[in-house]
């Protein structure tokens, strides 16, 4: 991302603010469900609570309004192309 000329809004920081805590609740959420999963196969039935995703949510929300920055799309980028990775390893 090129850095910007001008001075950064309130709207641009909600901007920011908004598509990191999509984007992290999607991917908390991907992660959660594996997770679950393997618990579940091993536990008998015992889900793990839900509340570290919202945690993470909240969390990249606040580092994308405060930084107003990128970090958190390359960030995420970057744990999508591992798990897509991970992901086609794992087929028949």
């Amino acid at each position: 991302m090129k850095s910007v000329k001008g001075k950064i809004t309130l709207i641009d920081r909600l901007a920011f603010a908004f598509f990191g805590a999509v984007s992290s609740f999607v991917t908390g959420t991907l992660i959660y469900a594996v997770v679950a999963y393997v618990i579940t196969e091993f536990n008998n039935g015992v889900l793990p609570p839900f509340y570290p995703v919202f945690v993470f949510t909240v969390s990249m929300s606040v580092l994308g309004f405060v930084t107003a920055n990128d970090y958190i799309f390359r960030i995420l980028t970057g744990l999508w192309r591992l798990l897509g990775n991970v992901g086609n390893g794992i087929g028949p």
